[in-house]
């Protein structure tokens, strides 16, 4: 595709430049009949581009026959070998002696030349426009393709991932029976145990109502035990309170003593208090008595 655009490229200026070249001929015949050119001036600006003009139709050519192009190079083919027999014969360049006598020939070859290279220019535009198209195809094409192989990647992945995780899966089945074998051997050796345990349980459970009744007789014994042991402090405590007791009523003995020689001592006190009283009343009486 870029060997084509690169020749399509080429083509384009090489024959926009011979339609150009071809253009300025006629434009100097048509000065020269008009009296604007001599001509020597209108032979020499000619003679000037015809090599040129057949190197780049002879390359054009040539480039179409390489690239493999054969409709561009059979239309452009009969104007090279004619270009070719004209340079073979030395009757490629314009005379400056007959250019009058053949003014009429050469602007009708100019323009059956500019006439074909317009037509060859359009042609190479058109196959220009051609080549975008097929660009654009193919690039759409391309983008297809890009897709398809992200797809196809895509498919690859996905069928790698499906291949692990079935082979993932086979390998999980495998450990999960010899899981399940494994299981069912140490749920057999659970029962077995479960059953041993339940023969030793029932063993325990008679033990334990044994050591149970004989608990009761101990406790039994340890309760009269106790209770003796509580009756004997019982005991000691009834001889340490009628100690406190028979102290107390000693105790109350003496103030009892006390109390009553302390009320024969009030006694006295109050006789003699009385007997103060009267013998100060007599001796009021006497005062007064005395007085009167």
């Amino acid at each position: 595709m870029g060997w084509d655009l690169f020749l399509w490229i080429l083509s384009f200026f090489i024959s926009l430049a011979l339609v150009a070249s071809v253009f300025y001929q006629v434009i100097c015949l048509t000065d020269l009949e008009a009296d604007y050119l001599n001509p020597f001036e209108t032979s020499s600006r000619i003679n000037r581009l015809v090599i040129p003009e057949f190197i780049l139709q002879g390359l054009l050519c040539i480039l179409f026959l390489l690239t493999w192009h054969w409709v561009f190079f059979l239309v452009a083919l009969p104007v090279t070998c004619y270009h070719a027999m004209l340079y073979n014969e030395r009757r490629h360049l314009i005379d400056v002696t007959e250019v009058f006598r053949g003014i009429s020939f050469e602007k009708k070859f100019r323009f059956t030349k500019l006439g074909f290279y317009i037509f060859l220019f359009i042609m190479v535009v058109f196959s220009g426009r051609k080549l975008g198209v097929e660009e654009s195809v193919l690039q759409m094409e391309e983008d297809k393709l890009a897709v398809a192989k992200s797809k196809k990647d895509l498919l690859l992945e996905s069928l790698d991932k499906a291949t692990t995780q079935a082979s993932d899966v086979f390998s999980f089945m495998q450990s999960f029976k010899d899981l399940q074998s494994h299981y069912e051997t140490i749920e057999s050796d659970l029962e077995k145990r479960k059953h041993e345990l339940d023969t030793k349980e029932k063993l325990l459970d008679e033990k334990s109502h044994e050591l149970e009744s004989k608990e009761k007789r101990a406790r039994e014994i340890e309760s009269a035990d106790v209770f003796q042991k509580e009756v004997e402090e019982m005991q000691k405590k009834l001889r340490s309170l009628r100690r406190d007791v028979e102290s107390e009523e000693k105790k109350l003995l003496q103030i009892r003593k006390s109390i009553q020689e302390r009320k024969i001592e009030l006694k006295q006190k109050k006789e003699e208090v009385a007997r103060c009283r009267r013998t100060r009343k007599l001796k009021i009486q006497k005062r007064r008595a005395t007085r009167r």
